[in-house]
């Protein structure tokens, strides 16, 4: 028999995520720069200039170090301390 969710879990109703429902807005005469939109990880101020500009200049074909080394020593220099005080992580 395979597992079932408890009961309180399987009611549970499907949430809504990501993206405005253009007819709505339109409904309630709001133009969609006007939202902030929580329901998904986006910068509303969009990309920094200064991102972009490192982006645009690096190969992006590779995946990075997964040390993070460079990142690292560079941070330590920054900040005057050691390389083994510097924690890089994807989160």
């Amino acid at each position: 028999m395979p597992l079932q969710p408890r009961k309180a879990v399987s009611n549970l109703k499907a949430g809504i995520h990501g993206g405005f429902d253009q007819g709505e807005l339109e409904t309630l005469r709001i133009r969609p720069d006007e939202i902030i939109d929580f329901s998904v990880s986006t910068n509303p101020a969009g990309t920094p200039a200064g991102m972009l500009r490192q982006v645009s200049v690096k190969d992006l074909s590779r995946y990075p170090d997964s040390q993070s080394t460079l990142l690292r020593r560079e941070i330590a220099r920054i900040n005057g301390v050691s390389e083994s005080n510097v924690l890089v992580s994807s989160g």
